[in-house]
C-alpha cells in the first residue's frame, strides 16, 4: 500500500515528497508545508525559486491526506512543537 494521487497532483506531492526525503531532520507544521518548502528552495538555489508546488488542486487538505499517508507508512513521524 502506497501513496495514491490523482494525476493532476502526482507531479507537485512527489517533489514534496523529495523534499522530506532529502533531509532527514527536515520538520515542519502540516499547515506550513507549502511555506516551508517554497523558502528552502528559494535559499537553497541562491535566492531563485525552484520549480515548487503551486497546483491549485493541493489545498490543505491534500497535504493533511499526505501526511497522514506518510505516517501510516513510516516516511514521516509526528513530533511535538514546543
Amino acid at each position: 500500500r502506497g501513496l495514491y494521487t490523482r494525476p493532476e497532483t502526482t507531479d507537485d506531492i512527489m517533489s514534496i515528497i523529495a523534499r522530506f526525503k532529502s533531509d532527514a531532520g527536515f520538520k515542519c507544521r502540516v499547515s506550513e508545508i507549502r511555506d516551508t518548502i517554497l523558502r528552502s528552495s528559494a535559499a537553497s538555489s541562491g535566492g531563485i525559486t525552484a520549480p515548487v508546488p503551486t497546483n491549485p488542486r493541493i489545498c490543505d487538505l491534500t497535504l493533511l491526506c499526505v501526511a497522514k499517508r506518510c505516517v501510516e507508512v513510516g516516511a514521516m513521524c509526528v513530533v511535538s512543537f514546543r
